[in-house]
């Protein structure tokens, strides 16, 4: 015969059981600093990448109205056009090698803050050679960015399981579009350059303090190479091809926006409008992602650079 009072205190047993979990799960470390998974990597990467085009399409979209501000002539636009592809040079290879030392997605999210702060500086300068130095801080800017996030999309892609470098680089693009077209918009209503770039560097800081969270770890740093090496032999065919590809992409990013101000006189409005749709036009990251499926995993590393190593894909020898 069963006891009445057994019941009771099953009763209790499960109890106390349930409220010893409810007290250990108290010691549980918040949501935001758990271990993110790959889904919600992927999705605060892609931010990132929204973000990192969001800003070259907003700086892009006023070239035209920097070069009218300053009442500069074609030859002096050059210079902050090229300090600017310089500090990003400048910066990749630097960059690269911090990545021994400290983890990708901290230099990311803080790269892109300080991307962000720099473009909205840029409207203050007051003469072509601080804006020329300001050109050279954002490029220096631009360049950590590019190559913390890439590196994020790689550490992503790993977690993922599946290759999702090409469509994370898409966001890029749409980035582009949004600023551009955000751009356009601000214009449109005789916002200036001052205003309208200190409300995109407000979108992108709080873009990156929504995705900081989400972003995953490095895994375990190696020792870096001793001393500094050149491209390997077998990687020049395809730098070759990121060389012509980005040379053509940043001829229509710095000049498209003003050639359609100054010869076709359209308005600044109008220009940054034209400018958004080279975007879309010109991408095909996604198309990249559809041929990686079809290719073996060895050919994937070969594959994984964006536009440019999708344009690689097609080159190459098909055996």
């Amino acid at each position: 015969m069963v006891p009445p009072w057994s019941g009771l205190c099953r009763h209790k047993l499960t109890a106390s059981v349930l409220l010893r979990k409810k007290r250990d799960s108290s010691l549980v470390k918040p949501f935001f600093l758990k271990h993110p998974s790959a889904a919600s990597a992927r999705r605060a990467v892609s931010a990132l990448f929204v973000g990192n085009g969001f800003a070259f399409g907003v700086w892009s979209a006023h070239i035209a109205v920097f070069k009218q501000n300053y009442q500069l002539s074609n030859q002096q636009l050059t210079l902050p056009l090229f300090t600017l592809a310089l500090g990003a040079i400048l910066s990749m290879p630097i960059v690269g090698r911090l990545f021994h030392r400290f983890d990708s997605s901290a230099i990311a999210w803080k790269g892109q803050i300080c991307y962000a702060v720099l473009l909205s500086l840029l409207p203050w300068t007051r003469s072509l050679t601080w804006l020329a130095l300001g050109t050279f801080l954002f490029g220096l800017c631009r360049g950590t960015v590019d190559v913390s996030t890439n590196t994020q999309a790689i550490v992503t892609e790993r977690a993922y399981g599946s290759a999702v470098m090409s469509s994370l680089q898409g966001f890029w693009s749409l980035g582009g579009v949004i600023g551009a077209g955000f751009s356009s918009l601000l214009l449109r209503q005789h916002a200036s350059a001052r205003q309208d770039l200190a409300a995109a560097a407000a979108a992108m800081i709080v873009t990156v303090s929504v995705s900081r969270p989400y972003l995953l770890a490095d895994e375990a740093p190696v020792d870096p190479p001793a001393g500094w090496s050149l491209i390997p032999r077998p990687l020049w065919a395809l730098a070759a091809v990121a060389f012509l590809s980005l040379f053509i992409e940043g001829s229509i990013g710095d000049w498209g926006a003003v050639y359609l101000r100054s010869i076709l006189h359209v308005s600044a409005a109008t220009a940054a409008t034209g400018y958004a749709a080279f975007f879309p036009v010109d991408d095909d990251r996604l198309l990249c992602r559809r041929l990686l499926k079809h290719e073996s995993r060895a050919d994937q590393p070969a594959t994984n650079f964006g536009d440019s190593g999708c344009r690689w894909l097609w080159i190459r020898p098909h055996r």
